[in-house]
């Protein structure tokens, strides 16, 4: 993973092997919008934990 502050912006980029499945939980205090740039993703939220 890499991450980027960018003024009021957090900015992550996630990545691994072609093939290979992974699963990443990110916390957050209220609900972020995501944008998926290439690829096929699942996501899920959770409100009651903070987890995306």
């Amino acid at each position: 993973m890499t991450g980027l502050g960018q003024g009021r912006r957090d900015i992550a980029v996630l990545y691994g092997r072609r093939g290979e499945d992974g699963e990443t939980v990110l916390a957050y205090p209220s609900r972020p919008a995501v944008r998926v740039l290439a690829g096929k993703v699942a996501v899920a939220w959770d409100p009651a934990h903070g987890g995306l």
